[in-house]
């Protein structure tokens, strides 16, 4: 009796297709595929469905993948909604624009420019000024706030042309931590901006990651 049933379990592993190898299942090329085991064809394994939905639904715990590969080669046809956790629309360039208002006579303003997400930035401005005085010019910079403390940057000292002067500077500018950021413009004389005769403008190009480094000592 104990025979015969070892000869009918043996029949049956062997129909299975199924080898085991130091306590690890393999599924041989043409039979079922065997659970919680390592399985190896030497042909592609196809699964296809005819109804609508998935051909295929791999589930595991939120904090595990639910899919590893052994290649690196890029796979034809696989579109990924997330790049580490990041939309498709995270990863464009982000560039803010700010129009400077018309502003009265005066010697000195500020501009202010509201709801810059924190990060670092190429920033960059281009204003135009009526010089009440012809050949006065005029000058600007970025004022950064944290909390109480402010740091001037990018000081561009203006040209003029007849009674029109322009200012235009551009940098990096490290807003991770600023609360607020302003554009001063100032001279000497009174001036005004006039965005009917010419377009002042700011320009804030969002950058992934800032590296420090320290140019070397003059020649």
């Amino acid at each position: 009796m104990n025979r015969t049933r070892t000869v009918i379990a043996g029949a049956t592993i062997v129909a299975l297709g199924l080898v085991s190898l130091n306590g690890i299942a393999v599924a041989a090329t043409g039979h079922g595929l065997i659970l919680g085991k390592v399985n190896s064809a030497s042909s592609t394994t196809t699964i296809s469905r005819s109804g609508n939905g998935p051909a295929l639904s791999l589930l595991t715990k939120s904090s595990q993948p639910p899919l590893t590969v052994s290649s690196s080669k890029l796979v034809k046809h696989l579109n990924a909604d997330a790049v580490d956790g990041l939309h498709a629309s995270s990863l464009q360039t982000s560039v803010l624009r700010y129009t400077l208002p018309a502003t009265i006579a005066g010697t000195g303003f500020d501009f202010a420019l509201d709801n810059v997400p924190k990060g670092v930035y190429e920033a960059s401005y281009n204003v135009y000024a009526d010089m009440t005085l012809t050949g006065a010019t005029l000058n600007c910079y970025f004022v950064r706030y944290i909390g109480a403390t402010s740091a001037a940057f990018e000081l561009g000292y203006g040209s003029s042309y007849l009674h029109y002067s322009t200012a235009n500077a551009s940098g990096v500018l490290d807003l991770r931590s600023a609360t607020v950021l302003r554009l001063h413009c100032f001279s000497d004389n009174s001036f005004a901006i006039n965005p009917a005769a010419y377009t002042s403008s700011v320009t804030l190009v969002h950058f992934d990651r800032l590296t420090g480094r320290t140019a070397g000592a003059p020649a």
